[in-house]
């Protein structure tokens, strides 16, 4: 598997969603094109990540990077809370990214 391929991937479909925030429902221009690009973007390299391996361990890798991330990223740029269910769901997804990529 090309790692840097699923973690750019990964890291893309988040920053996606961080924007999602201020797109404000497609109706902010600059927010709304960041969204669509960095979506395009993240399928793109997800795509190459998948060439010459199993769909079904790479796309699990990809969401199981991008929801650490989100985590990570709400948290720290969006002032979210911090619960222990987030922090024990997020190690969960680890240990799930981890088997997966055995």
């Amino acid at each position: 598997m090309n790692a840097l391929f699923v973690i750019a991937a990964a890291l893309s479909f988040t920053l996606g969603g961080y924007f999602m925030k201020y797109a404000d429902g497609f109706s902010r221009l600059t927010p709304s094109m960041l969204v669509l690009v960095l979506f395009c973007l993240g399928a793109t390299l997800q795509t190459f990540a998948m060439r010459q391996q199993e769909m079904t361990s790479i796309y699990l890798i990809v969401l199981g990077v991008e929801a650490i991330s989100a985590f990570t990223l709400g948290t720290l740029l969006l002032g979210e809370t911090l619960t222990w269910q987030k922090l024990v769901g997020g190690v969960v997804v680890c240990i799930g990214v981890v088997i997966l990529r055995q």
